[in-house]
């Protein structure tokens, strides 16, 4: 059986992937900036922000969720009223587990 690619596309494939996950996007310069800025503490809780947003999207994609809302426009602002306590509570997760690793 013949293979599926040929060597050379592999490669190329390869190189492509690893320089494109290799490359800073805007999610590492904020991180950067805010722990340049606040420390360290400053740069993980940014972090975990950006997590919990990157989740809903994910979650919201998978329910279907994203399509309706990018359509509805008066479904634009009402998601907020879910996603915002989550998120509270995923940022008060972080808060605790950031004073837990600093007091040891």
């Amino acid at each position: 059986m013949a293979p599926l690619f040929d060597t050379s596309t592999l490669v190329t494939f390869g190189l492509a992937s690893a320089a494109l996950v290799a490359a800073p996007g805007p999610g590492q310069a904020l991180v950067l900036t805010r722990t340049l800025q606040g420390g360290t503490r400053s740069g993980l809780l940014t972090a975990c922000g950006l997590e919990v947003g990157t989740a809903a999207h994910t979650l919201a994609a998978a329910l279907g969720l994203s399509a309706i809302l990018a359509t509805s426009a008066a479904a634009g602002t009402g998601h907020m009223e879910y996603l915002d306590p989550a998120s509270e509570a995923y940022a008060t997760l972080c808060r605790r587990l950031l004073a837990l690793t600093s007091a040891a």
